[in-house]
């Protein structure tokens, strides 16, 4: 168990409420585009504030409401129980600027914690934090526990509101690489199909959402003495499991994506390989092979 320092706590952002009998947390994401369920934690832990008192997640606004937004998120000591390994953030970092970092997430490991997850990335980058005496960064997205690679954290909470509205927006240009099952014929395409989420899984259907994806040939590639495709895939959309159905869908599933009816492996070969964020564009290269 560790045991952490916080700071004094610091509302850098505020807002006064202009909507009446609004829900809070539908509030603050269409005004900030922090995810609610990040909405609900800030609101448990006292780093959301309406007029200076603490409310619950199903609190309405009323107009003139006086809502505080807090970015030194610690207020006092407290037991934290952080299992994750003491330099992982430091081998998982790529780049870094005044305001954010660029990390080469592992595959196998969560991006955030939830049942059953040990320790995640986000646990990394927190202990990193606290060993070096700064205040928290923040995680502005999240892959999928089984992908690897680009994940961007802000250092502060007005960089990672500023990202999220880029990405809400789709401002921010994204690339995967995936060693696709069988020799695709076509050297671009793309998917449009909506996508459906049920339960576990995501489906292609009628009822789904808008979801597109654009295929580029790299290389046939020799796995085993069988043929298969290395694909660079940009999803135009931002749908859950979309690259894997979108490639099912295609006829070519993701090696290692059993879920998806791909073939078996030792990992799920898909790899976040690049981003374009501020006018710069970060890479990192997949390890596909053991």
């Amino acid at each position: 168990m560790l045991h952490i320092n916080y700071f004094h706590l610091n509302y850098i952002m505020t807002f006064v409420c202009n909507e009446d009998q609004i829900n809070i947390a539908k509030y603050l994401h269409k005004k900030t585009y922090i995810p609610i369920i990040c909405i609900f934690k800030l609101l448990r832990q006292k780093h959301i504030l309406v007029n200076n008192k603490k409310v619950n997640k199903n609190y309405k606004l009323a107009i003139n409401d006086i809502i505080y937004l807090a970015d030194h998120i610690e207020i006092e000591k407290r037991k934290y129980n952080n299992l994750a390994p003491d330099n992982l953030f430091e081998s998982c970092l790529l780049y870094e600027t005044s305001d954010i970092c660029i990390l080469n997430k592992p595959y196998n490991l969560a991006t955030q914690r939830g049942t059953n997850i040990l320790y995640s990335i986000d646990d990394a980058i927190q202990k990193y934090c606290l060993n070096n005496n700064i205040l928290p960064y923040h995680l502005v997205h999240r892959i999928d526990k089984d992908t690897s690679g680009i994940l961007v954290v802000a250092k502060n909470r007005k960089i990672a509101i500023s990202l999220s509205k880029l990405f809400h927006n789709r401002k921010i240009s994204k690339t995967y690489h995936a060693i696709l099952c069988g020799k695709v014929e076509q050297s671009h395409f793309i998917v449009n199909a909506p996508i459906e989420k049920i339960d576990l899984k995501c489906i292609v259907s009628e009822k789904g959402k808008e979801a597109i994806t654009e295929f580029t040939l790299i290389k046939y590639i020799n796995i085993n003495n069988n043929i298969y495709s290395l694909m660079s895939i940009k999803p135009l959309t931002g749908r859950t499991h979309q690259i894997r159905v979108h490639s099912m869908y295609a006829g070519y599933s993701i090696l290692g994506d059993t879920k998806y009816n791909g073939d078996t492996y030792f990992r799920l070969a898909l790899h976040a390989h690049s981003i374009q964020i501020f006018n710069q564009i970060f890479t990192c290269e997949a390890e596909f092979e053991k």
